[in-house]
């Protein structure tokens, strides 16, 4: 190992944060990214803690039983009892109908509104499809053109949980999209194909997008604690409390439909708070649609409440009857 990377491990071993390595040792995000790389690739065991203003906290795992490759954590430094993030979803890159443009207007989005964590919960690629149009013939090029046309901020990070055709060129040929997207981007944390789960102060955020024939979070949703669930798959906009958790269906960015009344192409913010208990309490989840830039829709703000999430209040914008004509 490099003097210079035995320095980072030091600092990691440290407790040093991603900006505090940047600003210590004068290297960007990128350069950090592709050091730890090299230590992992030397045999070092790293986990990465998510911080919501858009940096990272390092550990070394030294148990084998907290390796997970569906979990990871995000940290609340802004405010400890308060985050927002952007939900967004289905973007299909290689298709005809990706749209993939408005990835630059979510990015423009929440550097305005000073958001610095954006959950996609899968199909980020198309996959070769033959009952499809691609424009990106095969799914080596999907990658590669996902991985170098992906919008880049160094105050944003994303984390993914991948979907049913981010996980197809696995089965098919190898090509292990989630692997791909975190070695070359350093501002990728992945939460594996199908489910994953993102740990909030003591709060559980779960993220789901259904893969036939794979265990998911269909199957291990008895096991599993969070109280909101994130969900893509359906490119239509849901919202469906339960008796003790609800779900939200991800609208896609993409202008493909599968249904014969989609949602308008869009995302969601979700401002997010939490009890003294570090639980998460209350929750405004905003509906942003897509036309020439993204535009609010509505908004509904729904409790944790015994016995299950409610619904205390609700607003539309205008723009939303218009829109939807």
């Amino acid at each position: 190992m490099t003097d210079i990377n035995k320095y980072l491990l030091s600092l990691i071993k440290e407790g040093k944060t991603s900006l505090e390595i940047s600003n210590i040792m004068g290297l960007t995000p990128k350069q950090i990214h592709r050091r730890l790389e090299s230590i992992k690739d030397a045999g070092y065991n790293l986990e990465k803690t998510v911080l919501d203003d858009g940096t990272f906290e390092y550990s070394i795992v030294k148990d084998f039983s907290e390796t997970n490759n569906h979990t990871t954590k995000l940290k609340l430094v802004k405010n400890v009892r308060k985050t927002q993030v952007m939900v967004v979803s289905d973007i299909h890159v290689g298709s005809i109908k990706d749209a993939f443009y408005r990835m630059d207007k979510v990015y423009e989005y929440c550097v305005d509104k000073g958001i610095n964590v954006i959950i996609n919960t899968g199909d980020i690629i198309d996959n070769v499809n033959p009952r499809r149009n691609s424009y990106l013939k095969t799914n080596e090029e999907q990658v590669e053109y996902l991985v170098s046309k992906h919008p880049y901020d160094k105050n944003i990070i994303n984390i993914v949980c991948f979907g049913n055709h981010d996980y197809n060129p696995l089965v098919t040929e190898g090509l292990d999209v989630s692997s791909v997207l975190t070695r070359q981007r350093s501002d990728f944390v992945s939460l594996g194909y199908g489910f994953g789960i993102i740990n909030v102060g003591n709060s559980q955020i779960i993220t789901s997008h259904k893969i036939e024939n794979v265990i998911s979070l269909d199957y291990s949703l008895k096991e599993l604690s969070g109280k909101l669930i994130l969900n893509g798959h359906t490119h239509n906009k849901g919202f469906f409390p339960s008796k003790n958790r609800c779900r939200l269906n991800v609208p896609t960015l993409s202008d493909i439909a599968i249904s014969s009344k989609p949602s308008l192409p869009g995302a969601i913010v979700l401002d997010m708070r939490f009890n003294k208990f570090n639980q998460l309490d209350l929750v405004d989840m905003n509906h942003l649609v897509m036309t020439d830039d993204l535009h609010f829709v509505g908004a509904d703000r729904f409790r944790f409440d015994n016995p299950g999430p409610k619904i205390i209040e609700n607003s539309i914008n205008p723009l939303c009857k218009k829109l939807n004509k």
